[in-house]
C-alpha cells in the first residue's frame, strides 16, 4: 500500500512568503545562506540563527534530505470509510536545516529513520507547495 497526497487546501502568497514561493514557482526549494558568518537556515528564517545577521541570501537546496522523525496519519471522512494512511515526516535538508512535509508514493509500513528523501512540488491554487517523495 502506497501513499498519494492528499488535498493540501487553499495556499495563498503573502509578503512573508513571497520569496518562498517564488523559489518552490521554479521547483526549487529555498535555504537561506548567512552573508555574515556562512550558516545555513531554512526558508522561514529571517535573521542567522548563529550570528543574528539579517544579511541572508536565497539559495537552491539540492532537494534530497533524510527522515528524522515521522507519523502516519488515518484520516477517514466517515466511520464506515477505509481509513487512507498520510505519511508526514521530517526531514533533515542535506544542507542542514530541517522540513516538515506530506511524503507520497510511500509505503507508510516502510518508514524509518534515515529513510531517504527528494523534495517534489505539487500545485496547491496557483502556487507549488514542496512533499516528500521517497527517493531511488
Amino acid at each position: 500500500m502506497t501513499t498519494s497526497t492528499i488535498n493540501l487546501g487553499l495556499v495563498c502568497r503573502d509578503p512573508a512568503t513571497e520569496n518562498f514561493f517564488s523559489s518552490t514557482a521554479k521547483r526549487e526549494f529555498p535555504i537561506c545562506l548567512c552573508s555574515d558568518c556562512g550558516a545555513v537556515g531554512g526558508p522561514q528564517q529571517t535573521l542567522c540563527l548563529s550570528c543574528g545577521s539579517t544579511g541572508l541570501k536565497w539559495e537552491a537546496a539540492s532537494g534530497r534530505a533524510v527522515v528524522r522523525s515521522y507519523i502516519v496519519l488515518h484520516q477517514r471522512a466517515a466511520l464506515q470509510e477505509t481509513p487512507e494512511l498520510v505519511v508526514v515526516a521530517i526531514g533533515e535538508l542535506a544542507e542542514g536545516p530541517w522540513w516538515w512535509a506530506q511524503v507520497a508514493d510511500v509505503d507508510p509500513y516502510t518508514m524509518a529513520e534515515g529513510k531517504r528523501l527528494v523534495i517534489d512540488f505539487v500545485a496547491s491554487g496557483e502556487e507549488m507547495v514542496p512533499i516528500f517523495r521517497p527517493d531511488a
